[in-house]
């Protein structure tokens, strides 16, 4: 059995959410599962697979998705790989901002390919920004709410599981 570690970086619990329904896909598809922050991995020499979660900030991933590559940089050569980001340039999901995103993610990659990149909507809930922020998002008239796709991301997992579970990448 394939045993697979679903890390994610996130502040106010929406990519956690994200990871959780990545990590119970994968489940289902019969792979062991660790969910777990990014900061909390203590070794990667348990896992066959990993996953990382993070949130895409206009051009940055969350200090705590970069730290994760940095310092398990050796342990991740070679070792197969996903990412995933949720960003709210996906409440809007053309291709023009996909390939934003994606170059984003990028910043993780290191030194490696991985295997698939899952890209969806985000979350901005306005009771949880600064003021600043709060005053910003009203004078660009910046979209709010929850632009998840729970469906997409279980359909994105179970398709990853698969090919993991055949020893597909690509």
């Amino acid at each position: 059995m394939e045993k697979v570690l679903v890390a994610y970086a996130s502040r106010h619990g929406y990519t956690k959410e994200a990871a959780e329904t990545v990590a119970d896909s994968l489940t289902g598809l019969g792979l062991k599962v660790d969910t777990m922050p990014a900061g909390d991995v203590n070794n990667l020499t348990d896992y066959d697979f990993v996953v990382l979660g993070t949130a895409v900030k206009g051009e940055d991933v969350l200090p705590e998705a970069v730290e994760f590559m940095e310092k398990w940089r050796d342990d991740m050569r070679g070792k197969p790989a996903a990412f995933f980001a949720l960003s709210m340039l996906m409440a809007d999901p053309t291709e023009e901002n996909r390939k934003h995103v994606a170059a984003v993610l990028n910043k993780l990659r290191f030194e490696q390919r991985p295997w698939d990149l899952g890209i969806f909507g985000g979350v901005r809930d306005p009771n949880k920004l600064s003021t600043v922020l709060r005053w910003s998002v009203k004078q660009t008239k910046a979209p709010l709410g929850d632009f998840r796709d729970p469906a997409a991301m279980r359909t994105w997992a179970e398709r990853l599981g698969k090919r993991i579970l055949e020893g597909k990448p690509y």
